[in-house]
């Protein structure tokens, strides 16, 4: 008997082994995205089937000339985005029927000004960025426009304009590092 149990012993952890090792390879196949970006806490991110709604953390696909620049300027490393580019890891800042108010002293979204959403004339780097077009726009049925709130430095929406909602997909996080915790939900709402 004292036998028996000590094999027990023994292979409990051997056949609990490849479960607990297909579970995390099975959560790791579905991450989509590892963030090293101030734009959202470090960690690994994987991709959900959810509705895009204002607030929700991202990852999406910029339009096709701001990927070349964000290529060239090493913002982005290579991907399977158009342009070339890996997707960025943001949050949905307006939807379809929102209100953008994009000015030089920052952004306002429905009349709710972010906070710290100045663009910046330059890069880390001193060189020149381009934004969006100053003024209001209503957000288009198939675009939004993403943000990033983690830091004033993010390149986001405010330099490249809307993004195709087509190349947005939610994530959640599988695991993160350091920062505040992940929070899903829309950090502008009022009340």
């Amino acid at each position: 008997m004292r036998t028996a149990a000590r094999w027990r012993k023994t292979l409990r952890p051997v056949v609990l082994s490849p479960g607990v090792a297909g579970g995390i390879a099975l959560a790791l196949s579905s991450v989509v995205h590892l963030n090293v970006s101030p734009s959202a806490p470090l960690g690994l991110y994987r991709r959900v089937d959810q509705p895009v709604v204002r607030g929700l953390l991202v990852v999406g696909c910029v339009p096709s000339a701001a990927a070349r620049l964000a290529r060239e300027r090493g913002y982005l490393g290579r991907g399977s985005c158009p342009g070339g580019a890996q997707p960025v890891l943001k949050r949905v800042g307006a939807v379809p029927g929102d209100l953008v108010d994009l000015r030089p002293d920052g952004v306002a979204v429905n009349g709710t000004r972010l906070s710290d959403s100045a663009p910046a004339l330059t890069d880390s780097l001193g060189r020149p960025l381009h934004h969006a077009p100053w003024g209001r726009t209503v957000v288009a049925p198939d675009e939004v426009w993403l943000i990033g709130i983690e830091t004033s430095r993010s390149w986001d929406s405010r330099y490249f304009g809307p993004v195709p909602l087509d190349q947005v997909h939610a994530v959640r996080p599988v695991l993160t590092l350091g920062g505040r915790p992940v929070s899903q939900g829309d950090p502008w709402r009022r009340g």
